[in-house]
């Protein structure tokens, strides 16, 4: 078994293009933190691409911004009530 670790979508979309059998996405900056913050708060999140429209009507947090529920940062969901759900965007 040969294991690669490439950076990025395009670099993503080439292995799986290159018949990889299996692709693990890492993603360690804030996505991974606000995710933990809000379910840690009892919230859940529902991940979807950031070049795609969010799943159903949801209320969604954007990509960056200042702290506050419309910001894709951790600090921002340090308020999140237990049973909320928000969309959160990544690549």
């Amino acid at each position: 078994m040969r294991v690669r670790i490439e950076w990025g979508l395009e670099n993503a979309e080439r292995a799986i293009e290159a018949g990889a059998q299996v692709l693990v996405v890492v993603d360690v900056l804030s996505f991974c933190t606000t995710v933990a913050t809000a379910v840690g708060r009892g919230g859940a999140i529902v991940p979807y691409r950031f070049d795609r429209p969010p799943p159903g009507d949801l209320p969604v947090a954007a990509r960056r911004g200042p702290p506050g529920r419309d910001s894709h940062t951790p600090r921002s969901f340090d308020t999140m009530r237990a049973g909320e759900t928000v969309g959160l965007a990544s690549p």
